[in-house]
C-alpha cells in the first residue's frame, strides 16, 4: 500500500515507461566525382541495411585469419609432368614451412597442407637463389627455410629430378605445416648408392 492511498484513500497513476527518441544515422561520404554525399536512414533501414551486408558476407568465401589475400601467388605444378625422386625412406627432421601467407590462404593450408610435399627448386627466385620450395597437393604451399635451402641446394642441383617427394605433417589445431628434410650426410649417403638413370 502507497502512502498517498493510506493518506488520501486513492491511487497514484500508472508510471508509463519512458519513450525512447529514435535516433536517424547519417551517412557523409564522397562520390566518384569528389562531391560529399549525405544519406540518411531511419533505425529500421539501418537494420535492414546491416542485415543485407552481413548476407552478403556469409555469400562469400571465408576470409583467411591473419592476412588478406591480396599478397597471395598462387602457383600450381602437374605433377605428372614432373621426373620425381622419392626421398621419403631417408630419416628427416621436421621443419616449419616458411613464406606459407604469400602463397596460401589460411583455408588454402588446410586444403593443400599434407603428410607428403615435394621440394622442388627456383634457381630464378628473385629473393634466393637456393630456394627450394614445397608444394602440397600440386599447389606452392611455402618455401623451406634459408639454411635448408641452401644445403638442398647443393645436394640436389646435380641430380637429374625436378622434384623430391618428402614426408610431413599438415595443419592442425595444435600444429603448424611442416615438411622433412633429410640431414646432409643421411641425403648424400642415399644418393650415393641410388642407381644411375
Amino acid at each position: 500500500m502507497g502512502i498517498l492511498e493510506l493518506l488520501f484513500g486513492r491511487k497514484p497513476p500508472a508510471q508509463q515507461p519512458p519513450v525512447q527518441a529514435t535516433r536517424n544515422t547519417t551517412i557523409r561520404h564522397r562520390a566518384p566525382d569528389g562531391s560529399i554525399v549525405v544519406e540518411m536512414y531511419t533505425p529500421e533501414q539501418t537494420a535492414a541495411r546491416v542485415e543485407a551486408y552481413r548476407l552478403e558476407l556469409e555469400a562469400r568465401e571465408p576470409a583467411p585469419k591473419g592476412r588478406a589475400t591480396d599478397g597471395v601467388k598462387k602457383k600450381t605444378v602437374d605433377v605428372s609432368t614432373l621426373r620425381v625422386l622419392d626421398l621419403r625412406s631417408i630419416p628427416a627432421t621436421q621443419y616449419r614451412i616458411v613464406g606459407s601467407a604469400f602463397s596460401v590462404t589460411q583455408a588454402g593450408r588446410y586444403e593443400h597442407g599434407a603428410d607428403q610435399y615435394l621440394l622442388i627448386r627456383e634457381p630464378r627466385n628473385k629473393h634466393d637463389p637456393n630456394a627450394v620450395a614445397v608444394y602440397g597437393k600440386g599447389r606452392r604451399v611455402g618455401y623451406a627455410t634459408r639454411t635448408k635451402a641452401a644445403m638442398l641446394a647443393l645436394i640436389l642441383d646435380p641430380l637429374p629430378y625436378d622434384a623430391f617427394l618428402v614426408n610431413g605433417t599438415g595443419m592442425g589445431a595444435e600444429k603448424q605445416m611442416q615438411v622433412g628434410i633429410p640431414a646432409a650426410a643421411a641425403l648424400q649417403k642415399y644418393l650415393r648408392v641410388l642407381p644411375a638413370e
